[in-house]
């Protein structure tokens, strides 16, 4: 029937072979590609087209992990960063009631 028109005339385009076409890619899918694209490219070739797949997944996968870890980092500065100034704080209030202390005296002021 290929060739021929809805009312059973031969057809001239190539308007017709276009519709033909996609029909065909319309009723076969991703088969039709998958089976040329294995006989172009050959199995050894779409094996090396997987593992760089994989690879690639990977490498995303590890990038994640760095900037997942990049950011713990950050905030484990911050954290260091707010526990030193406690502890300055702390050191200068400690040094401040020892002078308190020393100026009442031995015994806190007593004797």
């Amino acid at each position: 029937l290929a060739g021929t028109t809805a009312a059973g005339g031969m057809s001239t385009g190539t308007g017709d072979n276009n519709a033909v076409d996609a029909e065909k890619q319309e009723l076969f899918g991703g088969a039709i590609m998958k089976n040329m694209k294995s006989l172009i490219m050959g199995e050894e070739e779409e094996e090396e087209e997987d593992q760089l797949q994989s690879v690639t997944a990977k490498l995303s996968a590890t990038r994640d992990a760095f900037n997942e870890r990049g950011e713990r980092l950050d905030s484990l500065a911050e954290k260091t960063a707010a526990l030193q100034d406690a502890s300055k704080d702390f050191a200068s209030m400690a040094k401040e009631l020892r002078k308190q202390q020393e100026s009442k005296g031995i015994f806190g002021g007593f004797f």
